[in-house]
């Protein structure tokens, strides 16, 4: 089991080995390094070509990039020396143990920031900790240092087996090995648990995603790919190849943004006004100007001319753009009965984002979740309905649920609201 997969785990006894070696610094020898707040950097090549040579740029992004390292693996090496309830083995191989004791002995004397960041491995860090608890502290730590400097191999095994088997003929006791064998065989109670991913997104969830294998649920990233082109904040005005999805995205970002009390009087100038609230978001850096050219002007006009933003406006309380994490039962997420029985004391944080909610006259809940999906003109109405319904309905589910989670209140409606249709429809 590897120390991620032991997150949230505990165990009677535990075992950390392979503490001796350095961490994988091969990232930071490459030629271009990137840190996500300080930028790019690369080695440069001399007149020749024929030689690349540092630049102070590219120290201290390669500086910045293994302290965060160094602090990752401090929070990783956390996690698994909390994992053990009553005994914990660390092990780490090096040429000289005596050496690397010493070095410890000397960083503790002289705590400071460069000695701990400096990339000795787990068992430094474990060492120079345990030296410097000896030095602060008149309570001795209950931890026994042992070195060993002839490693047993296989071999060795075998044959003292061999030679004791000839040297003692000795009585199996059945009692023993009937203990022995139960301790190897043992199997995990609740092994479907350990392997519940720690968070999901609403927009990932199906009914049956614990049933698909942990791999589909690990893979949270797209392969990298590059493709030089200019970014899309630098454009001010919608591009010719703007696409659907932008579009969609701009006027979802609008909703969020854009001050509903504009809309609240009945106008006559509702596209002038929308596309005036879009610049005052763009001015303001709450949109781009991109974005405020790409909105659906019309479809936002029938939203706020409709029925939909008349009881939006009537309500005592409205959420608009809510986040939210809460766990909800992890036997939801499965079809097989055995697996949702073992992870029936289980629960999965879910994570999503509510457009809006409202509560009623009396006192519950309603769910509007915003959609800009393309209707075919093939389809009429109650196609088109159908369309939205099958493709968006399980989430609203996950939503419903959240949302009366979060505001101990009932939801009694759910809708989608379609600004292709111009009308929401409900789901529940």
């Amino acid at each position: 089991m590897t120390i991620h997969q032991s997150k949230g785990l505990e165990f009677p006894v535990c075992f950390i080995c392979g503490t001796g070696k350095k961490f994988n610094e091969s990232d930071l020898r490459a030629n271009v390094v990137i840190e996500r707040s300080l930028g790019i950097a690369l080695k440069l090549s001399d007149t020749t070509g024929l030689a690349r040579y540092n630049t102070p740029i590219r120290e201290a992004l390669i500086k910045r990039l293994a302290e965060s390292q160094l602090e990752e693996e401090m929070r990783v090496l956390y996690v698994a020396m909390t994992r053990a309830r009553e005994r914990l083995y660390v092990t780490a191989l090096c040429k000289d143990p005596q050496k690397l004791i010493d070095t410890a002995e000397r960083n503790a004397e002289n705590i400071s920031r460069y000695t701990i960041m400096k990339n000795g491995g787990y068992m430094s860090w474990i060492l120079t900790a345990l030296a410097h608890h000896s030095l602060t502290d008149d309570m001795p730590a209950p931890v026994t240092i042992e070195t060993v400097t002839q490693a047993v191999t296989a071999e060795d095994l075998k044959q003292n087996e061999s030679e004791a088997s000839k040297a003692v003929s000795c009585k199996v006791d059945a009692e023993l090995v009937s203990l022995v064998r139960g301790r190897f065989d043992f199997k995990y109670p609740t092994t479907a648990a350990s392997k519940l991913p720690a968070k999901l997104s609403v927009s990932k969830l199906t009914p049956t995603i614990l049933d698909e294998g942990t791999a589909e649920l690990e893979t949270e990233y797209e392969p990298y790919s590059f493709e030089a082109k200019r970014p899309l904040f630098l454009e001010e005005n919608a591009a010719p190849t703007a696409t659907g999805a932008e579009r969609g995205t701009a006027t979802h970002l609008f909703m969020q943004f854009c001050d509903f009390s504009r809309f609240t009087s009945p106008s006559d100038d509702l596209a002038e006004i929308i596309e005036d609230e879009a610049a005052r978001l763009a001015n303001g850096k709450f949109i781009t100007g991109r974005a405020a050219s790409l909105i659906n002007v019309r479809g936002i006009a029938r939203f706020f001319s409709g029925e939909t933003f008349g009881q939006i406006s009537a309500s005592p309380k409205v959420w608009r753009e809510h986040r939210f994490n809460v766990k909800l039962p992890a036997s939801f997420f499965t079809a097989d009965v055995t697996l949702a029985d073992e992870l029936k004391n289980e629960s999965i944080l879910v994570q999503g984002v509510i457009d809006c909610f409202y509560e009623n006259p009396d006192g519950t809940l309603t769910v509007i979740d915003y959609k800009t999906d393309y209707i075919p003109p093939e389809l009429d109405h109650s196609e088109a309905e159908t369309m939205l319904l099958e493709r968006h309905k399980l989430q609203l589910a996950y939503y419903k649920a959240a949302c009366e989670k979060i505001s101990n209140k009932r939801v009694s409606r759910v809708a989608i609201y379609s600004f292709a249709l111009g009308y929401a429809i409900d789901v529940i």
